[in-house]
């Protein structure tokens, strides 16, 4: 039983996690969790990194439709998603592929490529390692050792 787990009787537990490092929630009982600002309401942590992945097609992936309703304020699949500047890394699509996955998004907006270009900013990685950032000596991450 983790620390601050109650037994069968419950009496609290006495036992640690077995771990220095893992986050002690015994006193999160009587605690409200505290709100984080989202892009996407319950489900895109905003100031976070987050990766969204799947398997390639033809339409356009919902990381690029989230992407475009980010850029022109818009809906993402039913949801009011947060404006602002968003980074794609393509290691899929070059970027003829991407301009013809973006330009439905952008007649569906009735937006210009210009102005999409202002919030979104796509990298081709097609024809690269696909290695975006790396693990080198001593712990360092970066984008080359």
């Amino acid at each position: 039983m983790a620390k601050g787990a109650k037994d069968a009787n419950g009496d609290k537990s006495d036992r640690g996690s077995g771990a220095d490092w893992c986050i002690d929630m015994s006193e999160w009982d009587d605690e409200t969790p505290p709100l984080h600002e989202r892009i996407v309401p319950g489900l895109i942590p905003a100031k976070a990194v987050t990766i969204l992945s799947g398997d390639g097609g033809p339409a356009p992936p919902l990381a690029l439709l989230l992407c475009g309703a980010m850029a022109l304020d818009g809906d993402w699949i039913g949801r009011k998603v947060k404006p602002g500047r968003t980074l794609y890394l393509s290691a899929e699509d070059d970027a003829d592929d991407l301009h013809g996955r973006i330009a439905p998004i952008r007649v569906a907006y009735g937006a210009s490529f210009k102005l999409i270009s202002g919030f979104l900013c796509i990298k081709d990685l097609v024809g690269t390692d696909d290695a975006v950032l790396v693990a080198c000596p001593h712990g360092v991450i970066q984008f080359e050792c």
